[in-house]
């Protein structure tokens, strides 16, 4: 009945009742008072007990039984929630729209800072987000993003992901999700620094490479649920050395330049997470197996010295050696792979990854997330002081990574598969 007025950053959700009729759909509209961000923000507006009650809350951690990482708690259900997003481009609303939320990830639902889905289906409102989310994509509709907290990077520089994950995505090399840097405020709450991104599944691999959903064979890990993909590891395990013939059954199933420029970038990055592979095919393109690089949070960490054999080690890679190696050690008994490996190498090392290209990359986002550093530790981690030394940490590694692959490369274990001169190797790297 008269105007309302907010002295700090509020949501106001608003319904017309009237006598004898159906109430109205719920407005809702947030309003960022005095805050000063330099980056975009999302406002998203939930339930409070949707979000934080002890047994319906997905945030919370619940009654259920908890063992390490609170495995069993709330948030650890697939569980989903009536919610409101809206995004603020600047001073600008971009876009304002009902949908679902999902508390998103995997060990990092464990930490108090989480991760989160948007699912925008038609019981909530539109059954897709239109909108023009990220600069360097040409599409508009998403049926999901991801808020992600950066994981094992969240206490670190805050985008170490999206740096390393961005560097691949402008050579256009391999399927990756892209970021918007944000601040996240919940039911009028300040939350800190966030990352937009692209959820991956059937409808990512759609847009990205015009195909129906439909269409999309996704994968994760080794690889179980796909019944042909295992019978593409039984093929190479029996046939133990591959010939021409056998080459050519594998490489007309997988694409060997996607999978090589996979192995470099899990190698460069150092990535101690290289287990959580995601892979895809597409019967509207050739059917063949090409590879997704995503969650590089734990890369960049350090220089590890044998980021090849622990990619390549027969006995398996990624955590506890668990993830299958079949595929690349099949590959390397042939030498069309072997030099295939060894020209990729030669040109991600001069491009996607030469040391100049990553520091400048670096240093462009640490200028973007600077201003909004300090506040989102004082959420999370008051007295944090590690951010610029994490920073330099990056920039370190970089300045040293190339040296420390092509002394590996060089390295009796490793050029043994190769068989290079000193000369060829010295022309793989800058």
């Amino acid at each position: 009945t008269a105007p309302l007025s907010f002295s700090k950053t509020t949501v106001l959700r608003a319904v017309a009742i009237g006598e004898d009729a159906l109430p109205s759909p719920v407005l809702t509209a947030s309003y960022i008072v005095n805050e000063g961000h330099t980056m975009d923000v999302i406002s998203l507006s939930a339930d409070p007990d949707d979000l934080f009650g002890y047994r319906n809350g997905i945030y919370a951690l619940g009654p259920g039984k908890t063992t390490w990482a609170y495995e069993g708690a709330n948030f650890w259900q697939r569980w989903e929630r009536a919610a409101h997003a809206e995004l603020f481009a600047g001073d600008t609303p971009a876009f304002s729209v009902d949908c679902g939320v999902r508390i998103f990830g995997g060990m990092s639902r464990g930490y108090e800072k989480k991760s989160f889905s948007l699912r925008f289906r038609d019981c909530y409102g539109p059954g897709e987000l239109d909108y023009k989310v990220f600069d360097n994509r040409e599409f508009t509709n998403y049926n999901a993003l991801v808020l992600r907290a950066s994981g094992q990077d969240r206490l670190r520089t805050l985008f170490k992901d999206a740096v390393i994950t961005s560097l691949a995505d402008s050579e256009g090399l391999l399927e990756v999700q892209a970021y918007r840097p944000v601040v996240l405020y919940i039911n009028g709450e300040y939350w800190g620094v966030y990352n937009i991104r692209e959820k991956i599944d059937e409808h990512f691999i759609a847009t990205h490479q015009n195909v129906s959903p439909g269409s999309v064979e996704l994968l994760t890990g080794n690889g179980v649920s796909g019944a042909e993909y295992q019978e593409l590891l039984r093929y190479i395990r029996s046939k133990g050395t591959l010939n021409d013939e056998a080459y050519a059954y594998v490489t007309d199933r997988i694409d060997p330049v996607s999978f090589c420029d996979y192995l470099i970038a899990e190698i460069y990055c150092a990535n101690n997470d290289a287990g959580n592979i995601r892979f895809y095919r597409s019967s509207e393109m050739d059917g063949k197996w090409r590879w997704i690089f995503y969650d590089t949070d734990q890369g960049f960490d350090s220089n590890l010295a044998d980021r090849i054999w622990y990619n390549i080690n027969p006995n398996g890679t990624g955590a506890g050696g668990n993830f299958s190696t079949t595929l690349v050690n099949g590959l390397l008994t042939h030498a069309d792979f072997r030099r295939l490996f060894i020209e990729r190498l030669e040109y991600n090392m001069k491009n996607t990854w030469s040391t100049e290209r990553v520091l400048a990359r670096i240093d462009e986002f640490a200028a973007r997330y600077e201003p909004e550093v300090k506040r989102n530790f004082e959420r999370w981690d008051p007295g944090n002081r590690v951010w610029e030394q994490e920073v330099q940490r990056m920039r370190n590694f970089t300045k040293g990574r190339q040296a420390v692959i092509k002394k590996e490369l060089s390295g009796s274990r490793i050029n043994s598969l190769f068989g290079l001169s000193a000369e060829e190797i010295d022309r793989c790297f800058e």
